[in-house]
């Protein structure tokens, strides 16, 4: 078979054509082509009280792509082609397919505005014409789509709060789209933490049941089914309501391997209620001896809340592994996690039901809310991973993706990627309001369904598998 090379409208199977440049009729693409790889880009220091240099920070640089062609027709047809070619050079941003002779999938690099002086073609020579143009660093691979999935804010519910990532392809992290949508007419108004943790399944559980901390000062189990595991840990400031440490545990449990998935930063986030809504309650996190993060004020309502508490690092202090060897640090034999809690004023007790964690090293992200006059469930919550974005939009008649409607009020941080292999996208409902702003219960039970979609990206070409 081949090789294909055109420029095309879309990313697809099947795309829209606007100028094949390997049709052997009237283009042809030649040996001397090249596509090479993505430089590297490093931020090197050096000095003399050390050998060697430190390199800060590394990135790829953008593609530089070589394209001999023989152009095949003659006289003013190939006048036409070669204004053709020079209309697609220059776009400002276009998509150059290209599959190697005998590969079966293509790959697709979005190229940048290309000048005239960048293409040499002279007639009395020969029919060659040499195009350099400039592309973003990687390779585009056909859309993959994985599965409708039900993520449930109960953390001992299937997809309690996560989706599984399994098989992701191509050569490096790539961004994810993610779709989403329920049937609760506020879900434009719901907020949501995301982060991603990298390697093999089994994963290790990010969240802990309360009441399965230890009991420190005022604090004890109280059976209630409506609380995840049917239980909580009540807290009811009977002898000091100043801030004083509450409950006491471990990181949550390692699986396979041994400390490999806990390493890093993580955001905590407490399901909590109190028992009357007008009273004044504090909450703030510890890791070991560290300071405590800054007290969080709980919302003005009795039913369950979310309650962000601030990021702590699994990892302050310790190396990844002893020398050079090969074994790392255990984080359940690191210091506890200790929850403070405060009642600056009234009577009311402070119910605890889960602590969950978001890792929240470099792909971590976060938002609040949709616009608050949006009550249409029709519309789907977009995070668009490739355009840097979070949006609330309608599906294009034939396919997807939405087409952008309400931007969110605010995002903190990175969108979310996925690397290459297996990965878990941990998802913590955070907050929701109803049509006039106002909060409303943390439920147990269906967040909403997700579909993630991603382009695989390849620092070559597209193998066969990967």
């Amino acid at each position: 078979m081949a090789a294909v090379l055109r420029f095309v409208s879309t990313i697809t199977a099947s795309p829209t054509v606007r100028l094949n440049l390997n049709d052997k009729t009237i283009w042809a693409l030649l040996a001397e082509s090249s596509f090479p790889p993505p430089p590297l880009k490093r931020s090197v220091t050096s000095s003399l009280l050390r050998d060697g240099e430190y390199v800060g920070a590394s990135a790829y640089g953008n593609r530089e792509i070589k394209l001999v062609l023989e152009l095949l027709s003659t006289g003013d047809t190939a006048a036409t082609q070669m204004q053709l070619l020079h209309r697609e050079l220059d776009r400002p941003g276009n998509l150059l397919q290209y599959t190697p002779d005998g590969v079966t999938n293509p790959v697709f690099f979005r190229t940048f505005r290309t000048s005239p002086d960048n293409v040499y073609f002279n007639p009395l020579l020969s029919n060659n014409v040499e195009v350099t143009l400039l592309a973003e660093p990687f390779a585009l691979g056909i859309r993959e789509d994985i599965g409708s999935v039900t993520v449930n804010n109960n953390p001992v519910s299937a997809n309690g709060m996560f989706i599984n990532l399994t098989g992701i392809k191509g050569d490096v992290d790539t961004p994810l789209y993610i779709e989403y949508q329920d049937t609760i007419s506020s879900f434009q108004r719901a907020g949501y933490a995301l982060g991603v943790r990298t390697g093999a399944s089994p994963y290790p559980v990010l969240y802990n049941q309360a009441e399965t901390y230890t009991m420190v000062t005022d604090t004890s189990v109280v059976v209630d089914a409506p609380f995840s595991a049917g239980s909580k840990a009540r807290c009811t400031f009977a002898t000091i309501p100043g801030m004083f440490s509450r409950l006491q545990g471990n990181w949550p449990s390692l699986t396979d391997p041994a400390g490999a998935e806990n390493w890093g930063s993580f955001r905590v986030f407490a399901r909590v209620a109190k028992t009357v809504s007008g009273d004044t309650i504090l909450m703030q996190v510890s890791s070991g001896a560290g300071t405590a993060n800054p007290a969080v004020t709980l919302k003005n309502q009795t039913t369950p809340q979310m309650v962000d508490l601030g990021v702590l690092d699994s990892t302050a202090g310790l190396p990844e592994v002893g020398g050079y060897g090969a074994t790392s640090w255990r984080i359940e034999d690191q210091t506890n996690i200790t929850i403070a809690a405060q009642r600056v004023s009234g009577t009311a007790s402070l119910d605890i039901d889960y602590i969950v964690f978001v890792p929240a090293d470099e792909m971590y992200c976060q938002w609040q809310t949709f616009s608050a006059g949006v009550t249409s469930t029709s519309l789907l919550g977009v995070v668009d991973g490739p355009n840097d974005a979070i949006y609330a939009g309608t599906v294009i008649t034939g396919g997807t993706p939405g087409r952008s409607a309400i931007a969110t009020t605010s995002i903190a941080g990175r969108l979310p990627r996925a690397r290459p292999g297996d990965n878990r996208l941990v998802i913590v409902e955070t907050s929701r309001n109803d049509t006039s702003g106002v909060s409303q219960p943390h439920t147990l039970g269906t967040a909403a369904n997700f579909v993630c979609r991603y382009w695989p990206r390849y620092t070559s070409v597209r193998p066969l598998a990967s």
